[in-house]
């Protein structure tokens, strides 16, 4: 450890964000720690890479609609949770 110390004076951008995303070690922590043993962080790698996360996180998600239910709603349901602990109840539709 002494050694990389000695031959690289900064922490990089990967090794930032890699104690972040994968720890959920803070950026100002690792800054702080880094400022007392006299290194610097290099913050703007780091912002690229969590714009490239980000970016990543965004396209991941899914984007189609999903439907609730097709279940035909208009007979209402009566509540009987204040006068009973259980009752019995039609199941009009199952889907998976």
């Amino acid at each position: 450890m002494e050694e990389y110390l000695n031959e690289t004076p900064e922490v990089s951008a990967a090794d930032a964000f890699e104690l972040y995303d994968t720890y959920g070690f803070p950026l100002d922590l690792t800054e702080l720690m880094a400022r007392e043993r006299g290194l610097i962080v290099d913050t703007a790698g780091f912002e690229t890479l969590m714009d490239l996360q980000r970016a990543r996180a965004r396209a991941a998600q899914k984007k189609e609609i999903i439907a609730a239910s097709n279940v035909d709603t208009s007979h209402p349901t009566r509540f009987v949770g204040f006068d009973q602990l259980a009752a019995l109840a039609p199941c009009w539709k199952l889907s998976m």
